[in-house]
Parts: structure tokens; C-alpha cells; sequence
């Protein structure tokens, strides 16, 4: 198994600092390989996301192949082609980390959270 898969699967390991400082008030749930993220920085710079390894009501972990900008992410829209649905949401940074295989990880809590049919068409 590739560094890539280990990071990709939903039993990936959380970081050491994230364990201790563990907020999450909702299960996490694993996503379909087909769900998709587009983080938005600013009016005019996109970040594509590797994977969306999970989802809750309140966040997402998120895989991406390059390092942020130094601005703050403001928004992503997250898609599953297959069942026709998208969302946004504003978002904050939670977290951030750099894998020793060039992947960043990025843990970010959303504004308003994802009703229980919104995370469903997601999942």
C-alpha cells in the first residue's frame, strides 16, 4: 500500500495534536471516492482537494497535493456528481499538516453545519 492509500483511508491515523485537542461533537463518516471539494482563498485563487477523506455535520479532513496560501480559506463546495448535489459553506481552518509524501492535510470546521440530508447526498 502506497504512503498516498494509507493517507486516503478512512482509518488514516489523526495528528498527535488533534487527538489531544479532539472538539468534535459529531461522528465522522467516511466519504465516497466521487465526493469532490473546491477550496476557495480569495475572489480569484481555487484549491483543489485530492480527497474529502471525511465529512460531519461540522467539518471536513481534506487531502491536498500543495501547501496553502498564506490566506485564510473562506469557502469550498463540496459535490457529488453522481447523485447531482453540491453545496458551500464558509469554513475555518482547524488545522494544518504536511505529510512526509508532499500530501497537506487540512481540517476545517464549517460555518453553518450540514443537515442530515445534505451530509447524506455527500456520503
Amino acid at each position: 500500500m502506497s504512503q498516498l492509500d494509507t493517507l486516503t483511508s478512512p482509518f488514516a491515523p489523526e495528528p498527535t495534536i488533534a487527538l489531544c485537542l479532539n472538539r468534535r461533537r459529531a461522528k465522522r463518516f467516511p466519504c465516497h471516492p466521487e465526493t469532490t471539494c473546491l477550496l476557495t482563498v480569495d475572489e480569484v485563487t481555487t484549491v483543489p482537494v485530492v480527497r474529502v477523506q471525511n465529512l460531519s455535520p461540522g467539518g471536513a479532513k481534506l487531502l491536498l497535493k500543495q501547501r496553502l496560501p498564506a490566506e485564510p480559506v473562506r469557502a469550498i463546495r463540496l459535490s457529488n456528481a453522481i447523485r447531482g448535489f453540491s453545496c458551500e459553506r464558509t469554513v475555518w481552518k482547524v488545522y494544518t499538516y504536511a505529510c512526509p509524501n508532499g500530501i497537506v492535510v487540512l481540517g476545517v470546521e464549517f460555518a453553518k453545519e450540514l443537515s442530515q440530508e445534505e451530509l447524506e447526498e455527500l456520503l
